[in-house]
Formats: structure tokens, C-alpha cells, sequence
């Protein structure tokens, strides 16, 4: 099979990357507030009530990282207010106004 002239495919590089220097990081949005699922009644009752928050939640980001040998490092929380003073146990965390990872944050 001929090729393009105008294209080519370079041959793979050595490379002195090994897996554990190789991750993986993905950032998503969490909400403060969970679902309220469903409700357990007796049969036939007419009125049955649940606790709702009246609360609207905000979204917080999370940014997870994980390396090719399946090690971790501890998830980044980023939450939206000006001041934050301890993360949530066993994660790191900070806050800007707008609860979105910033390229300040993100080269901690």
C-alpha cells in the first residue's frame, strides 16, 4: 500500500517516561445537594411528606489524578466562596469566587 506524499506517519520515539510518571486527570462537577429520593408510605395512606432542603446547592470541581501502575493522589476540591480554611478529610482543596479550577490552582 503506497502512502500520501503529503502526509507521513513518524516512527515512535524513545521516550524515558515510565508508568508511574504517566496520569491521567479529569475534572468534573459535584453538587452540594443530593437527590431526595423516594419515599416510603403505608399502603393507602392518603398525605405523605418528606424533609426538603430549601437550600439550591452550588456545584463544586473536583479534579481527580491517577497514574498507568493505578496510584492516586488525593482528590482537589475547588469551592465557590472567597475564603476556605481545611478541605474535607483525605483531599486537598481551595476556593475562588466562581468554584472553578483556575491554571493558578491547577499547577499546585
Amino acid at each position: 500500500m503506497k502512502g500520501n506524499a503529503k502526509f507521513s506517519l513518524p516512527s515512535p520515539e524513545a521516550t524515558s517516561f515510565t508508568p508511574s510518571r504517566i496520569y491521567n486527570v479529569d475534572e468534573t462537577a459535584l453538587t452540594t445537594m443530593q437527590d431526595t429520593g423516594k419515599v416510603i408510605a403505608k399502603k393507602g395512606q392518603k398525605q405523605v411528606g418528606h424533609i426538603v432542603s430549601n437550600e439550591r446547592g452550588s456545584l463544586v470541581t473536583m479534579c481527580n489524578a491517577i497514574n498507568a501502575i493505578s496510584n492516586s493522589i488525593p482528590p482537589f476540591l475547588v469551592f465557590p466562596r472567597k475564603n476556605m480554611k481545611n478541605a474535607p478529610p483525605d483531599s486537598e482543596g481551595s476556593a475562588t469566587p466562581s468554584g472553578w479550577m483556575t491554571e493558578e490552582l491547577f499547577e499546585r
